[in-house]
């Protein structure tokens, strides 16, 4: 009788626990049809060498040695988050901003040779399995997956006592590489996402505010990607913005009427830049006549790229 009632509470036990995983799952599942679209980032073999980069990027947190750079209100630009196994990154553009790890020293020095600036794109708000430090995310720390990306989890952005020494090594190994400027991705996983986490506006205000601070203090210029419903609070924060229209909040409102999200980095003399992957026509009418550096991009974010202006 003990055996049997043995039995049936480890059964009851594993149905609760199966109940709760599945749970979860549902609950990450969900997050599908409230995440955009996120380009493709493909890591060249080459890559393998950034472990041996980090370690040997030096650790200066002298924020006043150099005056951090940030692109004026109109430039030229180009994203580029694919690259080609020759790391071709074309020659039109005035500003190139480039997947970090993948991206060489020389890259940079070159673009610089050439007259260009070069910003180092990093994905702040989510974990990717195959980069160089994928190791030092305890898994306390990842949330559900990514839409599209099995491999790429949502991070909980409330423990900066964990992902903060992280991130600071990754704007340390931005500067050792030359970059001019730092970009952040994924920093609006509070709405746009099913994380996995009871993430609130203002964890993502403290902790994006974090990551804008820890770039200063290595004399870089920071960047913004998305997280317009926070756009009032970012732009005292941040130097620059880049909003996709492949996110609907964003598109809603760069395409209706009385929209004013854009506003708070325009009217502070930051350029503004937009991407259209769809071809949509009137998308640089409007994006020259608000000053927006307006670029339309495939969705692999390869090289290829044409200019509003």
């Amino acid at each position: 009788m003990r055996a049997i009632r043995f039995l049936s509470l480890t059964l009851w036990l594993l149905g609760l626990v199966t109940a709760s995983i599945s749970a979860q799952e549902l609950k990450c599942h969900k997050s599908a049809q409230q995440v955009r679209h996120r380009p493709s980032v493909i890591v060249p073999a080459d890559a393998q060498h950034a472990d041996q980069a980090l370690s040997e990027a030096e650790e200066d947190d002298d924020a006043g040695a150099l005056p951090a750079w940030v692109p004026p209100p109109k430039i030229r630009w180009n994203w580029i988050l694919s690259l080609s196994g020759n790391h071709d990154f074309g020659h039109s553009a005035e500003l190139y901003d480039v997947d970090m790890f993948p991206t060489r020293k020389a890259d940079v020095t070159k673009l610089h040779a050439e007259g260009k600036k070069a910003v180092c794109y990093i994905d702040g708000g989510s974990w990717e399995k195959d980069r160089p430090d994928a190791k030092r995310f305890p898994k306390i720390v990842l949330g559900c997956p990514y839409q599209g990306y099995p491999d790429e989890r949502w991070l909980d952005i409330r423990r900066i006592d964990i992902l903060g020494p992280i991130m600071t090594d990754r704007i340390r190994l931005c500067k050792s590489k030359g970059f001019d400027a730092a970009q952040w991705d994924n920093l609006d996983g509070y709405y746009i996402a099913v994380t996995g986490f009871p993430l609130t506006a203002a964890d993502q205000l403290k902790y994006n505010r974090y990551l804008a601070d820890a770039t200063r203090k290595q004399a870089l210029g920071v960047a913004l990607e998305n997280d317009i419903r926070q756009s009032q609070e970012m732009a005292q924060t941040y130097d620059w913005a880049i909003f996709e229209m492949d996110r609907n909040d964003n598109a809603k409102c760069f395409y209706g009427s009385g929209c004013h999200e854009f506003d708070p980095f325009a009217n502070a003399n930051k350029a503004v830049m937009v991407v259209d992957y769809n071809g949509v026509k009137d998308f640089c009418t409007i994006a020259d006549g608000d000053n927006f550096n307006g670029i339309r991009k495939h969705e692999d974010l390869g090289v290829w790229v044409k200019y509003c202006r």
